[in-house]
């Protein structure tokens, strides 16, 4: 008999331990695209040459600007200007990935699609590309593997 609620005991304690459902902790705090829908600027944009990290740039230091437009359903518009003058705007769509990613598909196929990873806080967001390309330059033919980190705060 001792052994028979020992048993029943034990199947019992099973039962509760398997039904307890595990949570995701990513999944608690995944970021959705209604959460960005609105305007943002950039508060600052760092671009690092992955070839030699000694040399970086503060995009929005030196007169940059970059905006963005998020609209409901994923749909944006960016702006990149430099000392008051336009150097280029284009329209993409954006989808939230998994592992805290962001990827971000443009209309002009040639341009490229790209995949940043993101830090969400409610004033900032912090979107991380580690296969960019940037023109330290400024000549407009010299692009170079870079990691860029743009800070973008709402407008």
């Amino acid at each position: 008999m001792k052994s028979l609620k020992f048993l029943f005991l034990s199947l019992l304690i099973l039962a509760f331990s398997c039904t307890k459902e595990e949570k995701d902790p990513d999944a608690e705090t995944q970021l959705t695209v209604a959460e960005l829908v609105g305007s943002w600027t950039a508060s600052s944009a760092i671009h690092t040459n992955n070839a030699n990290s000694a040399q970086t740039l503060d995009f929005i230091g030196v007169g940059g600007n970059i905006s963005i437009t998020i609209l409901n359903g994923g749909g944006t518009r960016t702006w990149v200007s430099y000392q008051e003058t336009s150097i280029d705007e284009w329209d993409s769509k954006i989808e939230i990935g998994p592992n805290k990613t962001i990827t971000s598909t443009p209309v002009e196929s040639a341009r490229g699609v790209n995949t940043f990873t993101y830090e969400y806080e409610t004033d900032k967001l912090t979107l991380t590309n580690k296969s960019d390309k940037f023109d330290f330059t400024n000549s407009g033919a010299e692009l170079v593997s870079t990691t860029s980190v743009i800070t973008f705060v709402p407008n």
